[in-house]
């Protein structure tokens, strides 16, 4: 597997749950608000996916910003670094 490779210097990071977030979590999302608009009772399955998603997503992103951060230079190399970090988290309200 190739690992994504970034430049030494960069503007700016920018990390945001969405990116990570896989298409059947939006599918679910969207099921589940067309439920509440027709005042239908919603699945605990589908509250249970989305759940899943948020939190894999959560770890991925923080994974991620994780090994961006504390990665170590290799044979002298220069340490990555960036002028400024963005972090972008989303609230939940029971989906």
């Amino acid at each position: 597997m190739q690992q994504a490779r970034l430049p030494l210097d960069l503007r700016a990071l920018r990390f945001s749950v969405a990116d990570a977030l896989p298409p059947c979590y939006f599918r679910a999302l969207d099921r589940c608000r067309r439920a509440r608009a027709r005042g239908t009772d919603i699945d605990g399955k589908l509250l249970s996916v989305i759940g899943r998603c948020e939190r894999q997503a959560t770890r991925a992103l923080l994974d991620g910003i994780e090994g961006i951060l504390d990665d170590a230079p290799s044979g002298g190399a220069r340490r990555r670094h960036a002028k400024a970090l963005y972090l972008e988290f989303f609230r939940t309200d029971g989906a």
